[in-house]
């Protein structure tokens, strides 16, 4: 897990790995996610996000403070 902090207008792109997805909770502020292939979606704190295995996502700052979130890759388990 990884608290990461994005200033105003500022990005970053999470790559959800072969067989991890990834999760992401907005603790603080406003981001705009770009997932691969699909809608942009907006979220503020409290809101959270899950990417799915094998895309990116671009994680933009649309807000006017800085940015406060947890991301979380998710490893499957395989008895």
């Amino acid at each position: 897990m990884r608290s990461l902090t994005l200033d105003p207008g500022s990005a970053i792109i999470l790559r959800g790995d072969k067989g991890r997805s990834t999760l992401v909770h907005v603790i603080k502020g406003t981001l705009t996610s770009h997932p691969q292939d699909m809608p942009e979606v907006v979220l503020h704190a409290g809101d959270g996000y899950a990417g799915i295995e094998d895309s990116e996502c671009l994680l933009e700052n649309t807000g006017s403070e800085p940015a406060e979130f947890i991301w979380l890759p998710v490893y499957r388990y395989t008895p």
